[in-house]
């Protein structure tokens, strides 16, 4: 086997060229490099849904990277909620049903754990919000045996209270508090209602009866608050009366899931995925589809979980594309976040990594345990960093990581004639074999033949069933 240097021009996004000869035997000619982009992902998470419009969206790209594991910090819990990131810090309560619940706060860069706020063991916990330099966290307990619940609000440098306000309750599972021109918005009461309450005082300033079921939170968006209960209605912050009530064709459940909204359109899960016009106030569009969670808007796209799938629509309801999961037996659930680039939905099987321009997954984070077994998780991205709080007891943060210079190894011409080649790269990356006859050929006339299998971490190989019957093949490596 010999290895040659190619003298032909580099191109800027496609790697070591490879050719197989069944007649000459194999040659490698070397040429440049994959090399993904430099990571674009900027900026805190201080929320659900990175706001209180709950979008899902965050700005930037990922150019290509793989996300690499950072850290991992043993929680000794499999009650991990969604992480709030901000000011360096990563947020996280823990804790379920009168179990150990504690709130603490973890060195983002590092793991490095900053403080850790022991709470009374009540029968449940939100994930946390950051905002203004504090942590705010919605704690329930059961009126019926004479408990409060709470609302409080903690310094994010040091963990101390500022206040806690105390509401009743039955004990119900909430989503993680909604700030918004200084007033706090949450789910409260022995029937589940809206309510507002003073973000610097902790005050209650008004409560809304409204029932439902639990784990739904209001949605904050220019200057106004609304819900999505079975109907869509539109509050005024300062006294909690009802501007409008959206209720033609609307129905369905609301629990586990909030609303999203984006250039003054809402959209929302029931029976099907809704949009109402907030200048119209009225429905839009309505596409049925099986779909779950909170839906995501990002670009003018709006993202929903359907099962096994997330869909894509224009803001108008038109069928953009499928996000699809590998196997037959798989749901998706919980947070959808949307980049510019990338989708990254959390899966039966792992965190799923989706191309948002054609579909493809470019990176499943796999969550298998010991025994076989899958875990849940939910996950925030805040600065180049993917956290994953999972429900195997660990909290783990992944860092996007560009890709390194390629260096082929392990060419060679197998029994059956195919023809295999390997090479080491950043663990969890993803990689695409293509072949041609003619390497002069433009990059968009190769044949895409698969992608890299990563046989073990960082070990990227790929074979040729094909070459015995091709006289002459060049490959490429292509990046995503």
């Amino acid at each position: 086997m010999n290895a040659t240097q190619s003298k032909e021009p580099k191109h800027p996004r496609w790697g070591r060229k490879l050719l197989f000869d069944s007649v000459l035997a194999a040659v490698v000619a070397l040429a440049s490099s994959v090399m993904a982009g430099q990571p674009n992902l900027p900026g805190d998470w201080p929320t659900y849904g990175n706001g209180p419009a709950h979008t899902g969206y965050f700005p930037g790209t990922l150019n290509g990277c793989p996300f690499a594991l950072k850290w991992k910090v043993p929680i000794s819990s499999a009650y991990i909620w969604q992480a709030a990131v901000a000011g360096g810090r990563v947020y996280f309560s823990v804790g379920y049903y009168y179990s150990a619940t504690t709130l603490r706060a973890l060195d983002a860069n590092t793991g490095l754990g900053l403080w850790t706020n022991n709470l009374a063991a009540l029968a449940s916990v939100s994930p946390p919000t950051y905002d203004s330099g504090m942590v705010l966290l919605e704690q329930g307990n059961s009126a019926a045996v004479g408990n409060l619940s709470y609302l409080t609000s903690y310094d994010a440098t040091t963990g101390n209270t500022n206040w806690a306000s105390t509401f009743i309750s039955q004990g119900y599972r909430y989503m993680a508090p909604v700030v918004g021109g200084g007033m706090i918005f949450t789910d409260t009461g022995y029937y589940h209602g809206l309510t507002g309450f003073d973000q610097n005082s902790g005050g209650q300033q008004w409560f809304v009866q409204l029932g439902g079921s639990e784990q739904w939170a209001p949605a904050c968006y220019n200057g106004n608050v609304y819900t999505w209960l079975g109907s869509f209605t539109e509050w005024d912050p300062p006294t909690g009366n009802a501007n409008w009530t959206v209720t033609n064709g609307l129905s369905g459940a609301a629990s586990t899931r909030t609303v999203a909204i984006a250039d003054n359109r809402a959209y929302f899960i029931g029976d099907q995925l809704y949009c109402v016009d907030l200048g119209t106030k009225t429905n839009a569009w309505a596409v049925s589809g099986g779909f779950s969670g909170t839906p995501a808007v990002a670009n003018g796209i709006v993202y929903a979980i359907s099962g096994k799938v997330v869909n894509a629509y224009t803001t108008n309801g038109v069928f953009v594309r499928t996000y699809n999961t590998p196997t037959y037996y798989e749901a998706l659930t919980g947070q959808l976040i949307v980049t510019d680039d990338v989708l990254i939905v959390d899966g039966a099987y792992g965190v799923y990594v989706y191309n948002l321009a054609d579909g493809r997954i470019l990176q499943l984070i796999s969550s298998l345990g010991p025994g076989y077994i899958y875990y849940g998780s939910t996950i925030s991205l805040a600065n180049n960093t993917l956290y994953i709080a999972s429900t195997d007891g660990n909290f783990y943060a992944y860092a996007a990581t560009p890709t390194s210079a390629i260096t082929v190894k392990n060419v060679a011409r197998l029994a059956d004639g195919s023809f295999q080649f390997s090479f080491t790269n950043t663990p969890g990356a993803s990689f695409s074999a293509l072949a041609s006859t003619n390497v002069s050929s433009p990059s968009s006339n190769w044949t895409a033949l698969g992608t890299m299998t990563e046989v073990s971490p960082g070990q990227y190989q790929f074979t040729d069933p094909q070459a015995a019957t091709n006289a002459q093949r060049y490959y490429r490596v292509s990046a995503p």
